[in-house]
């Protein structure tokens, strides 16, 4: 069984925690940044433990969403 979770985030990183339910991050992602024409491109977006995925990007946005695929 998987589940997604999400958060609205702001800023250059931002880290994505699975619940303890479904303590395991399978994958993750982000959606929502560059419509800015500002040249904004992701840095990194990897697995840094087990239960958590992150993400780093470019340069600071004001708003835009983090994801994980966490499984049990």
């Amino acid at each position: 069984m998987l589940t997604i979770v999400s958060s609205s985030v702001s800023g250059t990183s931002a880290t994505q925690s699975c619940p303890a339910a479904n303590p395991n991050v399978v994958t993750g992602g982000y959606t929502g940044i560059g419509g800015g024409g500002n040249g904004q491109y992701t840095i990194e977006s990897y697995p840094n433990a087990s239960n958590q995925w992150t993400v780093s990007l470019n340069v600071s946005d004001p708003g835009w969403t983090i994801y994980a695929i966490c499984s049990k």
